[in-house]
């Protein structure tokens, strides 16, 4: 808290401003000043009890509560974990000084930037804090954010949102390969693992595919080596196209080039 000029055997402190709720002591040491040193003082215990609710605060596995921190009231290390693979979150409700505020009572939505997320509940009435089970199926960094379902809510505080820290989402085993057309986009975690529509291509012009290697969720894999086979059963006139080997070091084929000649 400071050093104090003592007069007379005595300092008053004022407007002392303590963050960390919970029952608290005080100690005073001698920060010298001439003569013998002092001992130590030790105060009783104070309760400090929690401000009101203010904000939410929302922790992934491996994370802590740091309540009266001036940071972002948590502590630990970025979580990791495989696409399809399920974690709990953690939302609290806190004070202005990330104290849990026991009691309060807000309804709460739990949203991710990745939009294929599966989180249970969605929304739910949290109570001092809750629980929601996420599953990311995108690969990738992905944020969590907490926050009000009414941002004028029916009943109890106004609490501001919060953003998790980036959950580390990692593709899981490669199952399958995936052939992108001209005109789709590799759409990772999607239900078809495409976005877009394919552009026709006339008899006889060549056109560019390729072809991904992928997890149960359509998910690109890196480092899975496979060599690449383009036939065309249902044109049994096509162009012979060469075997072509995935670059491992981005989970595709190089561009390939296919001529089909039946409309």
């Amino acid at each position: 808290l400071g050093s104090f000029a003592m007069a007379s055997g005595a300092s008053a402190l004022n407007n002392l401003s303590l963050r960390t709720a919970g029952t608290r002591v005080l100690t005073a040491t001698d920060g010298g000043g001439g003569g013998p040193a002092l001992a130590a003082g030790v105060s009783g215990g104070l309760t400090l009890n929690h401000n009101n609710p203010t904000r939410l605060r929302v922790l992934t596995p491996l994370e802590t509560r740091v309540p009266g921190s001036t940071g972002n009231g948590r502590t630990g290390s970025a979580y990791t974990t495989l696409a399809g693979v399920s974690f709990n979150a953690i939302v609290d409700l806190t004070d202005g000084f990330w104290n849990l505020t026991p009691g309060a009572s807000q309804e709460i939505r739990l949203v991710a930037d990745d939009p294929f997320a599966v989180i249970v509940p969605t929304t739910q009435v949290v109570t001092t804090s809750a629980t929601f089970g996420v599953t990311m199926l995108r690969a990738g960094s992905t944020l969590l954010r907490a926050e009000m379902v009414n941002v004028i809510p029916v009943f109890g505080p106004v609490v501001a949102q919060d953003t998790a820290t980036a959950v580390n989402v990692l593709p899981g085993t490669p199952s399958r390969l995936l052939v992108k057309l001209p005109g789709e986009t590799f759409d990772q975690g999607s239900p078809t693992g495409k976005v877009g529509s394919a552009i026709a291509q006339q008899a006889g012009a060549n056109f560019s595919i390729q072809v991904g290697v992928v997890d149960s969720y359509f998910n690109i894999v890196t480092g899975r080596a496979a060599d690449v086979k383009i036939l065309t059963p249902s044109d049994a006139f096509g162009l012979f196209v060469s075997t072509v080997g995935i670059n491992t070091l981005a989970g595709i084929t190089p561009p390939i080039l296919v001529t089909l000649k039946r409309a």
